[in-house]
């Protein structure tokens, strides 16, 4: 989990700038990572510009994937090309000077589940490795091998409230001989689908501790909703926006005994209250009430830490 932000600099970054989104990194954006024409993965140090050379990371063809810049974060994606609707994950780790990872994510709709219901249901496996590896020793074969040789994933567990607006995937965590050691949930848009962009980890989720601050992703009446948090002691500023609107609203709260109060404001100025939440830490994630200013309308909201 990102570190709470403290210093008046990182504040200021939050309030001059949008609340950041997935993005894909390919000739035209400066990451720290890609895949270039050659389907190499290249690590280009400090994220200069696309132009630099870079340095080659894996010597295995990276042939129909990409690089997902989220939240700070970079993940390697692979999607199938075929009907069965697929993809894999693999969280990239950057440690001193060492690239790796630990986690691969494995994800696919269930047709005949989905023909039921009259909507698609998604679940997942994940290979938990316990002690990071090199990301050159990574490939995709290796990734299809260590699928293979999972035991049947567990049935569906979750008994919680799903969000208004939102479904959810389910995932059964591996170790690296194929055993089931856990599960987590995973929320995503319904009317989005589920996409490695759209889908966040909602319960049991890598996060040793769960903070609200940083980058936080969830809904307010089933509305997709993105924020960007900062905190103060018990001073809380930041700012969200819909998924669906470009604008950001900005927020100023506190944190007194486990409850957040924020107040929503349609200007940076403070002028003009257009809303306020009641918020409350629950597992994984936050839930409370958002309610419209001066109209009282009230409608359920959630967020959890952006992360996969």
């Amino acid at each position: 989990m990102m570190a709470v932000l403290r210093i008046a600099f990182t504040w200021l970054l939050i309030f001059s700038s949008s609340v950041a989104m997935a993005k894909e990194c390919s000739s035209e954006i400066s990451c720290e990572f890609r895949i270039d024409s050659q389907w190499n993965l290249i690590h280009v140090e400090g994220g200069e510009q696309i132009g630099v050379v870079g340095k080659g990371i894996n010597n295995t063809s990276m042939q129909g994937a990409y690089v997902m810049l989220r939240s700070g974060k970079y993940y390697l994606v692979k999607e199938s090309d075929s009907a069965d609707r697929s993809f894999m994950i693999v969280p990239i780790i950057k440690s001193n000077k060492q690239i790796l990872f630990d986690r691969v994510i494995y994800f696919s709709i269930e047709m005949q589940e989905s023909s039921k219901r009259g909507y698609e249901v998604w679940s997942g496996d994940e290979l938990s490795l316990g002690e990071p590896r090199e990301l050159s020793k990574f490939s995709w074969s290796v990734a299809s091998e260590w699928q293979n040789g999972f035991e049947p994933s567990k049935s569906s567990s979750y008994n919680g409230k799903v969000p208004d607006g939102f479904r959810i995937a389910e995932l059964t965590i591996h170790n690296a001989n194929g055993r089931a050691i856990g599960g987590r949930t995973y929320v995503y848009p319904s009317k989005l689908g589920a996409t490695p962009e759209s889908l966040v980890c909602f319960e049991s989720c890598p996060a040793k501790s769960v903070n609200f601050s940083g980058s936080l992703r969830g809904g307010i009446g089933g509305y997709p909703i993105e924020m960007s948090i900062a905190e103060n002691g018990s001073l809380i500023r930041g700012t969200y926006r819909y998924q669906s609107k470009g604008a950001d609203l900005n927020l100023i709260g506190k944190s007194v005994g486990g409850k957040i109060d924020l107040d929503e404001y349609v200007d940076s100025s403070q002028k003009k209250l257009s809303g306020k939440f009641s918020v409350v830490g629950q597992g994984s994630h936050f839930e409370g009430i958002w309610i419209s200013q001066p109209q009282g309308r009230r409608l359920p909201f959630f967020v959890v830490p952006d992360g996969i």
